[in-house]
């Protein structure tokens, strides 16, 4: 799973100037794609658990859209469909 900047401070719980400042420093396992930076989920928890940093729980959904509210996985379930695009299945 790929994670955005912002992504990647809230599981490492930590402010985005502390990601930006150890992505500068090369502190931090960051990908770069068309000059943006970038994580791998699994990567960073490895690099957290290597350095003693604690990866906090990422139980919601993101969606690209800014707009859209945060929701959890429970939540998703129960309104149904496999995203906001998605029509929840009528039963019958």
């Amino acid at each position: 799973m790929r994670l955005a900047i912002k992504d990647a401070a809230r599981l490492l719980d930590v402010p985005v100037e502390t990601i930006s400042r150890w992505i500068r420093q090369g502190k931090i396992p960051a990908r770069r794609e068309k000059g943006d930076y970038f994580f791998i989920k699994s990567e960073l928890e490895l690099w957290a658990r290597n350095h003693n940093i604690h990866v906090k729980p990422f139980p919601t959904y993101h969606s690209k859209d800014e707009n859209q509210e945060e929701i959890t996985l429970l939540e998703a379930m129960k309104r149904g469909g496999d995203s906001y695009t998605s029509p929840p299945v009528s039963s019958g």
